[in-house]
């Protein structure tokens, strides 16, 4: 019998009653399946990853946008850890996108920037401390990369070294849950109404600032975060959305250690990419990108950084040549 029927009926095991599920993603280690009513994650890998479709729903019942856990298992009913969750109305954001006006874009845009700050605001942490599990996630992370890429071992303390000597610009940040990879291919739509915030699993508790680097990083390059199966994005950007990000995050913008922050965050998800959903050709890439763009020489380096220059473009509000919406 094959994986998926195995997979499958494990799925149905765990629903309690028989279900025809079709698959979404079917992968080595993880996969998503869909019924007409449900979605299911099963994750066949060592670490756990799908805890987060669990914790979201109980702590944020009230957000309509946020998808019921309808059961989960780590490996008691099942050999797997596997959630299911029900299946939100709407279509994928991504796949509608460059068919918008940029009226439209914009306001479900603000609504996205909407559902983050409900997501952070529903789900205080006051005596979670962002430094110290900044610390001890680098710390982790760092040390299961060196044991998978030992060749990188140097370069790997480098960059905990980065992160640990400035943990400490998170100390008092109040924490919230953070969406990492808030993007429209994580946003569920139907008639200009946001209807879904998906992909759960990387969800954390930390500072509002965590979800600045892939908000910024998508206007600048959205073919980096949308498969082309789902649409050509090659040329397109949407520097004009810039206005609205920082009118959103308006009470830490100003910030004057913003940047190194930003530089900081997006780290700490590449690490958490790079140890469990990229190959290593991709892990290398990131490595790449760290080392050249996100860790200065010295002080006075910051203003060259990827998120100091992404950060002044939204200041100028100077679109590149060639935009497309």
């Amino acid at each position: 019998m094959s994986d998926f029927h195995i997979n499958t009926q494990y799925l149905s095991l765990l629903a309690r009653q028989e279900v025809s599920w079709s698959p979404v993603t079917f992968g080595t280690t993880f996969s998503v399946f869909a019924s007409e009513q449900w979605i299911a994650k099963v994750n066949t890998g060592i670490s756990p990853r799908l805890r987060m479709n669990l914790d979201v729903p109980h702590r944020c019942p009230n957000l309509p946008f946020i998808p019921r856990l309808i059961a989960y298992d780590d490996h008691t009913l099942t050999p797997y850890e596997v959630c299911i969750l029900e299946r939100l109305p709407g279509e994928n954001w991504a796949t509608v996108l460059l068919s918008q006006t940029k009226e439209e874009t914009l306001s479900l845009w603000e609504k996205m920037l909407d559902a983050a700050h409900l997501l952070w605001e529903n789900s205080p942490s006051p005596q979670k401390t962002f430094a110290d599990d900044l610390q001890k996630m680098t710390t982790e992370r760092i040390r299961r990369l060196k044991k998978q890429y030992p060749a990188w071992s140097d370069d790997l303390d480098r960059i905990e070294n980065f992160v640990k000597k400035h943990a400490d610009l998170f100390a008092n940040s109040p924490c919230g849950f953070v969406h990492p990879d808030l993007h429209p291919c994580n946003i569920l739509c139907a008639q200009g109404r946001l209807t879904g915030v998906v992909d759960l699993d990387e969800i954390y508790e930390g500072p509002k600032e965590g979800f600045l680097p892939t908000l910024l990083s998508f206007l600048e390059r959205p073919k980096m975060f949308i498969p082309p199966t789902v649409a050509d994005f090659s040329s397109s950007t949407f520097s004009f959305l810039y206005p609205s990000v920082k009118k959103a995050f308006a009470p830490i913008w100003d910030q004057p250690t913003l940047i190194c922050k930003l530089n900081v965050l997006f780290i700490r998800q590449s690490l958490e990419w790079m140890t469990n959903r990229l190959s290593s050709d991709e892990s290398l890439e990131f490595l790449h990108i760290i080392l050249q763009r996100e860790l200065p020489q010295n002080e006075s380096d910051y203003e060259q950084t990827y998120f100091a220059r992404l950060l002044k473009r939204v200041e100028e509000n100077n679109p590149p040549k060639g935009l497309k919406t």
